[in-house]
């Protein structure tokens, strides 16, 4: 990551094993360091209908941390999609500088359009994002994800123009087969996502 790549790395187990207080362990170090990143957790909840509920909490995660960035920074992290971006993930209005620019433009009215300019307004953002500070994105039990968030998660580290960003995706074993998330999250052709895919089973899976 720090070289400028972009990383995925799959953390697997089954259910008790100790996948997320490996990966607390493993953010909390990360605290400190003389170029610190910025690290952005989420999770996922098997009974939550939401859009994108896999990467629904890690947006809100992503607005917290833009709402304690300074204004004159803040705009030059608004991508050119911002009224999609905003449309799809409303939270992000909550930032000064992006419900000014979603105010600015109109949105397609198109819902094909409006989700691939929202997917690529959110790599955008977190390309800049990453240009100023390494980038860690945490998902926590994906297993509970969609296909949405699967296509999106899938469209943001495709080559080439990826973010510098490090991304940790924690998953139940027993749920490899069975989730659609997963399934599409691993089964990407032609994708990064797929590609630079790394398990790191936790013991006892």
């Amino acid at each position: 990551l720090r070289g400028g790549d972009t990383v995925v790395r799959h953390v697997h187990g089954r259910s008790g094993a100790g996948k997320s207080a490996l990966v607390s362990r493993f953010l909390a170090g990360l605290t400190g360091r003389a170029e610190a990143p910025v690290v952005l957790v989420g999770r996922c909840y098997e009974q939550e209908s939401v859009p994108y509920k896999a990467i629904d909490s890690l947006v809100d995660a992503l607005t917290h941390h833009l709402l304690g960035v300074p204004h004159e920074v803040s705009k030059t992290l608004v991508p050119p999609q911002a009224a999609e971006l905003t449309r799809v993930f409303p939270v992000l209005n909550r930032v000064e500088a992006f419900a000014r620019a979603s105010r600015r433009s109109r949105a397609s009215t198109d819902p094909r359009e409006t989700r691939a300019f929202a997917f690529a307004g959110l790599r955008e953002l977190l390309r800049r994002l990453g240009e100023r500070a390494p980038l860690v994105l945490c998902i926590d039990d994906v297993q509970w994800g969609d296909g949405d968030s699967a296509d999106l998660l899938a469209g943001l580290v495709a080559a080439p123009g990826a973010p510098r960003l490090l991304l940790l995706l924690s998953y139940r074993d027993e749920y490899a087969t069975t989730s659609l998330c997963l399934q599409r999250l691993g089964g990407q052709p032609g994708t990064q996502l797929a590609d630079a895919l790394c398990p790191i089973p936790v013991a006892g899976s």
